[in-house]
């Protein structure tokens, strides 16, 4: 039985957990982001909802705070876990477009992210680049 290209993305990023050399496709990159960003989501519903749901019903109940604590942690783990797969996948797209993963610091400025987003949108560069081999080496068109 196959993986979903969901799935298969997301675990690749893991498996090249601190490898900032080579290059990332856009399907590798948008599919891993878009995993990463469900668990985010799930995690901080969950959080936030038990949270509402505790001051809408007026409970002081301890149970509750220790759950909705819990998953904040969860969520807080998560995002620490997840913080150097994610920035070196963000290099190696940038490798990718034929761009140094310095443009990273870039992100801090407000301008900065829309021309990231760009980058990470815009095609990679077909064959070698500066950064290695074409990550799609049968392109279609």
């Amino acid at each position: 039985m196959t993986q979903s290209p969901l799935i298969q993305n997301y675990l690749k990023m893991f498996r090249n957990y601190a490898t900032f050399t080579g290059r990332a496709s856009r399907t590798e990159f948008w599919w891993a982001y878009l995993m990463n960003y469900i668990i985010i989501f799930v995690l901080s519903f969950i959080s936030n909802f038990i949270s509402s749901y505790q001051e809408i019903i007026g409970s002081n109940s301890i149970f509750f705070s220790i759950v909705s604590l819990f998953f904040s942690g969860i969520y807080a783990l998560y995002s620490l876990i997840v913080y150097v797969p994610m920035l070196s996948l963000q290099i190696r797209r940038l490798h990718d477009t034929n761009r140094s993963g310095w443009w990273i610091l870039f992100s801090g400025t407000g301008i900065g992210g829309i021309f990231l987003l760009i980058w990470y949108c815009t095609a990679g560069t077909e064959d070698t680049n500066l950064f290695g081999s074409d990550p799609n080496p049968i392109r279609q068109y």
